[in-house]
C-alpha cells in the first residue's frame, strides 16, 4: 500500500511540493507514524481480548468467493485448509502483539 501511496503522489507532482516545502512533509509524516501506532496499539488491544472467532456465527464465504475477492494474496485461499485454520487461529494472540508490535516501532522509526 505504500507503495501505491508513493506512486501516485509522484504521478500527481506531490514530490515537487513536498521538496519545496520540507514542513509540508515533515507534517504528513508525523501524521502517518502515529497513525501506524494507534492501528499497532488497537491490535495489541485486540489480541487481549481472547475473542473466539473459531465459533462465530457468521457465514464462512465460499472458496470461489475468495479466491475471486482476494486475488493479491493467497491467504483468503489459505484459510479454508483446515490444517493451517487451526494452526492460525491457536496463534491469533501472539500473531496479533507481534503485528500490533511491529506497527508500532515502524511508527516510531518514521520519527528518526
Amino acid at each position: 500500500m505504500a507503495i501505491a501511496c508513493s506512486i501516485t503522489l509522484v504521478i500527481f507532482g506531490f514530490e515537487f511540493i513536498f521538496t519545496q516545502n520540507p514542513l509540508l512533509f515533515q507534517t504528513i509524516k508525523i501524521i502517518g507514524a502515529l497513525y501506524l501506532i494507534y492501528l499497532g496499539i488497537r491490535i495489541i488491544r485486540i489480541a487481549d481480548s481472547h475473542t473466539d472467532i473459531s465459533k462465530s456465527n457468521a457465514a464462512q464465504p465460499s472458496l470461489a468467493t475468495c479466491f475471486r475477492q482476494g486475488l493479491w494474496g493467497l491467504f483468503p485461499l489459505m484459510i479454508h485448509i483446515p490444517r493451517i485454520r487451526s494452526l492460525l487461529l491457536d496463534h491469533m494472540t501472539m500473531i496479533n502483539r507481534v503485528v500490533g508490535s511491529a506497527l508500532c516501532l515502524l511508527g516510531a522509526l518514521a520519527f528518526l
